[in-house]
């Protein structure tokens, strides 16, 4: 038996558990009647405005990118487009404000012959 648990990371864990899984069963490695734990995800979010995120991610040193006599240009361009890509934050490593309730955006399947993504439409529903 292979046992998950999804820690630290858990989008990531659980989309890798996903193409894991999906991939061993479209090979025959593993049986599309085997039971998998856990059987379900569930893809949660929320919109949150944080205070101090920009400092966290933005642009560092004078105008010119300088920090203690070294450049800094090349960080600048990719850290002043941190919202652009997408980021995973641990909401308890920075101070914000929640603008929404918790709302489920997708659903994954491990079970089955054919394990499935799917995501909800706009109006919450799409399973």
């Amino acid at each position: 038996p292979y046992y998950e648990i999804f820690e630290g990371w858990h989008l990531q864990e659980a989309l890798n558990y996903f193409y894991l899984v999906r991939s061993l069963k479209s090979k025959g490695l593993v049986s599309s009647s085997s039971l998998s734990v856990p059987s379900q995800a569930f893809v949660m979010a929320c919109v949150v405005q944080f205070k101090d995120f920009y400092g966290a991610y933005g642009k560092v040193g004078d105008n010119d990118g300088m920090v203690a006599g070294f450049q800094h240009g090349a960080v600048n361009f990719h850290g002043a487009r941190y919202h652009t890509y997408d980021v995973s934050l641990p909401l308890c490593q920075y101070q914000y404000k929640r603008l929404s309730k918790t709302f489920c955006i997708a659903k994954i399947d491990y079970d089955g012959n054919n394990p499935k993504l799917v995501a909800v439409d706009d109006d919450g529903e799409g399973w």
